[in-house]
């Protein structure tokens, strides 16, 4: 059996100090730390706190941030898209006002003093319709597309015009999702779509009802009243058409002068879309010193032809109007207007 010595070993005050003092600063630490925790709420303040923990914060921060973005979008959304139904509202009532006016001024019981009424009435309708179009929320114009700074429709002389644009303002309102927010006023109003042109000839007859104003005459430039001078070949009279309204009037100023002058088998009468004079002599036809009328009547005719050739006149292109009768369209050919009704 052996004795082995048995080590020993001192620790000095000073170690023992520095232990303690570090055990002490680590425990105020700690408990700093739960301080900093409660009264925040959190438990990494700063990115040393926790590193790890402190990116995936960082991210969900981000993610929270976009979606709180993407949150702020949809309201302002909604809220436009609010308005804008709003609007379109109003101007559904508007249209609906519009139709019936239209539908109680349809048929020969209405009057004319009836009509002008309704028109100031419809022409307020339009004033109305064009303030909603050009309607303002926080700023935006909401019928004007991308160009949302300007009215997108201005009014003029020649009409109303839309100056915004078909193309729409768009938002994110997901990760990956672009939607437009805003209505484009082009498909609203209709205001850039193409002249739609009919197939059906809508060309009235010409009738003795068809009123002077409402034929664009022989030359395309209205017929503006006057006198002519009628000849048979032999002689001249002077006929006065200064007070006709209609067709019918030149016809029957025109019989009536040569009845009474003594024009034998002259006669004036409607043919097609014309006035045409026969006679069994040299018929001809000038407009007296001033007056255009015989040749916006398209019967201007100063070189007679053959004796019995009658006078057929150019066509005076009657206009449709408020007046025009269905049953004058296509120059009176009933078989295409059965549609209209």
């Amino acid at each position: 059996m052996a004795v082995l010595p048995l080590g020993s070993s001192r620790v000095s005050s000073q170690a023992q100090a520095a232990v303690a003092l570090s055990s002490i600063a680590s425990t105020q630490k700690q408990l700093l730390q739960v301080q900093n925790e409660l009264s925040t709420g959190k438990k990494v303040n700063v990115p040393s706190d926790d590193p790890a923990a402190a990116a995936i914060i960082q991210q969900l921060q981000q993610s929270l941030s976009k979606h709180d973005a993407y949150n702020t979008n949809i309201q302002a959304a909604s809220s436009h898209l609010g308005q804008v139904d709003s609007t379109l509202g109003t101007l559904t009532d508007l249209i609906t006002q519009a139709q019936g006016l239209a539908s109680a001024n349809v048929g020969s019981d209405v009057t004319d003093a009836q009509r002008q009424s309704a028109a100031v009435v419809l022409q307020s309708i339009i004033t109305q319709a064009l303030s909603i179009a050009n309607t303002q929320f926080h700023g935006v114009y909401i019928f004007g597309g991308d160009r949302s700074t300007i009215p997108p429709f201005t009014q003029d002389g020649t009409g109303i015009k839309y100056v915004g644009s078909p193309t729409v303002l768009q938002n994110h309102f997901d990760a990956g999702n672009l939607q437009p927010f805003m209505v484009d006023g082009n498909n609203v109003f209709g205001a850039l779509t193409t002249q739609v042109a009919g197939t059906a000839n809508l060309s009235p007859a010409l009738t003795a009802t068809t009123r002077l104003i409402d034929v664009k005459g022989a030359s395309g430039d209205g017929v503006r009243a006057g006198a002519i001078r009628l000849g048979n070949g032999v002689s001249t009279i002077d006929i006065d058409l200064s007070t006709a309204s209609t067709v019918g009037d030149v016809v029957a100023k025109i019989n009536t002068a040569a009845f009474t002058a003594g024009f034998a088998g002259v006669s004036a009468a409607i043919s097609g879309t014309a006035i045409q004079i026969a006679g069994p002599g040299l018929t001809t036809v000038t407009d007296l010193s001033g007056s255009s009328m015989a040749a916006n009547l398209g019967i201007l005719t100063p070189v007679a032809g053959a004796p019995g050739t009658p006078i057929v006149g150019l066509s005076l292109d009657a206009k449709v109007t408020r007046l025009t009768q269905l049953s004058d369209l296509n120059g009176g050919v009933e078989s295409i207007y059965p549609a209209l009704r």
